[in-house]
C-alpha cells in the first residue's frame, strides 16, 4: 500500500496548462499539456504516456492547425513510428530506426497538396536518400550511380 493518502476531488471544471498523472508511488505515468501563442490562439495539445523512467512511450498530439498525430517512441527517446493527418498535406506514416531516422515513409496527399495526389511508399537508406519508391503504380529503383532511376511496374 502506498504512503500517499488517497483524496477525492470533485469539480465541474478543472483548468490547467499541464496535468501530470502519477501512480500510487508518486511516479509520473502520463501527462496532458496545452500551450498557445502569445495571443492565446495557435496552440497545441499533447498527451504523453510515460515509462518507469518518465520517458514518453506514446504521444498523442493536436498541433496549432488542429491536425492530429500519434508517435511511438524508442527507449532512447527517438521517434519509432509516427502517424499524422495534415489538412494541407494529407495522411502519412513514418517508420524509423532505433536512432529515430526515417526508414519507411508512406503518404496519401491531401486535396490541397500541390504535389501529385497519388499515394507513395518510400524506403530510405542510412544516408537519408531514397532507395526505392512506389508512386502512381510504378516502382522506382536507383541504379548503381544513384543519379538515374529505373522505373518498373509495381
Amino acid at each position: 500500500m502506498s504512503d500517499r493518502q488517497q483524496k477525492k476531488l470533485a469539480v465541474d471544471v478543472l483548468e490547467a496548462q499541464t496535468i501530470n498523472l502519477v501512480d500510487e508511488h508518486g511516479k509520473s505515468r502520463a501527462s496532458l499539456s496545452c500551450a498557445g501563442d502569445n495571443e492565446g490562439s495557435g496552440g497545441f495539445s499533447v498527451v504523453h504516456l510515460l515509462d518507469d523512467e518518465g520517458r514518453p512511450r506514446i504521444s498523442l498530439q493536436v498541433d496549432n492547425r488542429g491536425d492530429p498525430s500519434i508517435i511511438l517512441w524508442t527507449q532512447e527517446n527517438a521517434p519509432a513510428v509516427g502517424l499524422s493527418v495534415r489538412s494541407e498535406r494529407g495522411t502519412g506514416l513514418t517508420i524509423c530506426d532505433l536512432e529515430g531516422k526515417p526508414c519507411i515513409m508512406m503518404g496519401v496527399p491531401g486535396p490541397d497538396d500541390p504535389r501529385d495526389p497519388t499515394p507513395e511508399i518510400r524506403v530510405i537508406d542510412e544516408d537519408g536518400c531514397r532507395e526505392w519508391s512506389v508512386f502512381g503504380g510504378e516502382c522506382e529503383i536507383p541504379d548503381d550511380d544513384d543519379e538515374e532511376w529505373e522505373t518498373d511496374d509495381a
